[in-house]
């Protein structure tokens, strides 16, 4: 197996606290040409106030399918189904980052996450997000 490679099928990952087994798919790491993206779904939960392993999922979910302008291209019903939460935990998550200026909706099934939470490329990628975001 690659040094490189991450399998997480061969890991647990186990809250001290609680003792709950947490899926390692809320972990987030893409590697690309020059450069990184981490985030920590369930910390990002917990921050916000909503956590669980659903909202974590959730967290996931949308971190994951953004696109590289920090779009979500998802109707709530997208969301359900391909996060596996439930209606209510999708709706939680969504009004809590709409809250706290994480997550705004664009138009119907189209979310922009904060680039001041996540974004990836150049400076100057960054600041084109950052100037789309305040519009």
């Amino acid at each position: 197996m690659r040094p490189d490679y991450f399998n997480p099928d061969t890991y647990a990952v186990i809250d001290k606290i609680t003792g709950e087994e947490v899926d390692v798919s809320i972990f987030i790491e893409e590697v690309k040409s020059g450069y990184w993206e981490k985030a920590y779904a369930k910390t990002l939960a917990d921050y916000i106030k909503i956590g669980g392993t659903g909202s974590a999922t959730v967290l996931a979910y949308l971190l994951r399918t953004k696109n590289s302008d920090n779009l979500v291209l998802a109707t709530r019903d997208e969301m359900i189904k391909g996060s596996g939460a439930s209606r209510g935990t999708v709706s939680k998550v969504i009004k809590a980052l709409t809250e706290k200026g994480f997550l705004k909706l664009i138009r119907s099934g189209c979310y922009m996450i904060s680039p001041k939470l996540i974004r990836h490329g150049s400076n100057t990628r960054g600041a084109m997000l950052l100037r789309l975001w305040s519009e």
